[in-house]
């Protein structure tokens, strides 16, 4: 199938703009149509129904292809549905003689990027009806086109298969984290407790800020580096500082890292330990370090309890706001207390959750090795080499 002769989209499909509706015609009732407003109602490959509308305007259907064509998802595809579509989609129809279904939704999600370059406009980007209709997609035969699509849906299944192991280990390690030690907001068990000052080898210490106007130069992490759900080494930039900077502000894997300041008061407080020492790199004055005392407060039961609800709240009573920045200061955290079990319970926690890292780091790079080798299969096919 080597040489695939290419034809316009527009030849072999109709493609069909939606049209909006006013929100005052549309609600969360199921009453009238299903209406799909944009990408925010798609899922892994089929919409999820969320609004309903008695006004319908277009209507697309179960054998479409939807594709976002206006806002910031453009490019974005689900299969179609029995269902209203607003104007940031279009209904991708194939003429049944000419093009499958399936075939054509993985060639739209192969071209994903690429049609998401062509939008056009500085508010609203977007794309029009000719942009689509002018995509120029191989023509198999619809017997190769069958196979071909089944072939990429097998790869697909294994790579959404993948993905849903990987989302069950969050939960794991909760579940664990309860059986071992109960609630830990109601504190069921009645462990004693300790301030965060007691876990510490020495005080609560901020970063250094960087300038512009510095004659040092250096690197410093960025809040990304914490803010993430894990810490992130790869999340810092080149800095000047007023200052050489002071050996106790460079990244030590044995130094909680917890977010001073931001705009979003949620991730104020979160806390990582760095993964790896980075000599050279400055954690920012937008963090706080911890050094905990690893002897006596294993760092991954310390870690797992520092982002936990019960933590949180604590830590949200005690969050002050100064013209839209969220802030704690050292004092704040010295007081925040944190359940204290005994230490072989708190090491029999932390292997686990070590055992489950190790779960979620080989089933990443499977994840990642399977995502490569999706992309080029896709690739093959619609090339006509598979």
């Amino acid at each position: 199938m080597n040489n695939l002769r290419s034809v316009p989209l527009g030849d072999v499909c109709t493609v069909v703009a939606g049209q909006h509706i006013e929100a005052c015609l549309y609600s969360n009732q199921p009453v009238g149509s299903p209406y799909l407003t944009g990408p925010a109602d798609f899922g892994d490959r089929i919409p999820v129904v969320s609004k309903w509308t008695e006004s319908p305007k277009v209507f697309g259907r179960a054998t479409d292809v939807f594709l976002t064509v206006k806002g910031a998802g453009v490019g974005k595809s689900n299969l179609g549905c029995d269902a209203a579509i607003g104007r940031q989609l279009m209904a991708l129809r194939p003429k049944p003689e000419f093009l499958l279904q399936a075939f054509l939704f993985h060639f739209i999600r192969l071209r994903e990027n690429a049609i998401g370059n062509l939008a056009q406009g500085a508010t609203v980007p977007g794309i029009g009806k000719g942009d689509v209709e002018g995509l120029q997609i191989p023509l198999p035969t619809l017997l190769e086109q069958s196979r071909i699509a089944a072939i990429l849906d097998q790869a697909e299944a294994l790579r959404a298969k993948r993905r849903a192991a990987l989302a069950k280990l969050d939960p794991l390690a909760q579940s664990i984290f309860f059986e071992m030690f109960g609630d830990p907001q109601s504190n069921s068990r009645r462990w004693p407790t300790a301030p965060l000052i007691d876990l510490l080898r020495i005080p609560l210490r901020n970063g250094l800020s960087p300038s512009e106007a510095g004659a040092v130069a250096g690197r410093v992490l960025t809040l990304s580096a914490i803010t993430r759900g894990a810490f992130d080494c790869s999340a810092w930039k080149e800095a000047r500082f007023h200052t050489s900077p002071p050996s106790d502000q460079v990244v030590e894997v044995e130094d909680l890292l917890i977010c001073r300041g931001n705009g979003n008061a949620d991730l104020v407080g979160r806390g990582h330990f760095p993964t790896e020492a980075m000599p050279g790199v400055l954690f920012p004055d937008t963090m706080i370090a911890a050094r905990v005392d690893t002897n006596r407060w294993p760092k991954r039961f310390v870690e797992f309890v520092w982002n936990s609800p019960s933590i949180r709240q604590q830590i949200d009573r005690l969050v002050r706001t100064t013209n839209g920045t969220y802030k704690v200061n050292q004092g704040m955290l010295e007081k925040v207390l944190l359940p204290n079990p005994p230490h072989p319970m708190q090491v029999e926690f932390s292997s686990r959750l070590e055992a489950i890292a190790k779960l979620r780091l080989r089933l990443g790079f499977s994840s990642s090795h399977l995502d490569a080798l999706f992309s080029a299969l896709q690739h093959r096919a619609f090339r006509g080499e598979l």
